[in-house]
């Protein structure tokens, strides 16, 4: 069913090929190089001592550039940068209210309410009080 292409070389890879393909470009390039490192060692070695002298000057001499402080840009940068932090947070959130509405509702379908059930309403009511506050406060320091 299955029979092996014989006239595919096995030796053959893609870099081969690519190399193949090419090589009359390279081969010059490689010349001419070889060419002139051979002919000038000393003024090659000397321009790699003076670029390697010359970025460690540049590294210690220029100063770094100081960090600008935004102003105006400043807020509208924030939510941009907090933004993940506040898809999750608003996430979480969302996924508190809908618990503590599930309970609320369950707590409704009752027929009479007990002590424990008017504890846990208060405590319900308490914290969903205090997620207003605290998105209420995140909105108005984004603001």
């Amino acid at each position: 069913m299955f029979k092996k292409i014989t006239s595919n070389k096995s030796e053959s890879s893609i870099w081969k090929e690519i190399g193949n393909e090419f090589s009359r470009y390279t081969v010059h390039l490689r010349r001419c190089v070889r060419s002139k490192l051979s002919t000038y060692p000393k003024q090659v070695f000397m321009f790699m001592v003076l670029c390697i002298v010359i970025s460690i000057c540049f590294f210690f001499m220029l100063p770094r550039q100081k960090e600008v402080k935004m102003g105006k840009n400043a807020k509208l940068s924030a939510p941009i940068a907090d933004g993940v932090g506040n898809i999750f947070g608003s996430i979480s959130d969302l996924k508190e209210v809908l618990e503590l509405q599930a309970v609320l509702e369950e707590i409704s379908k009752k027929d009479n309410l007990d002590k424990q059930d008017s504890m846990i309403l208060i405590q319900i009511k308490d914290r969903l009080l205090s997620l207003e506050n605290h998105n209420a406060k995140d909105s108005i320091t984004k603001d």
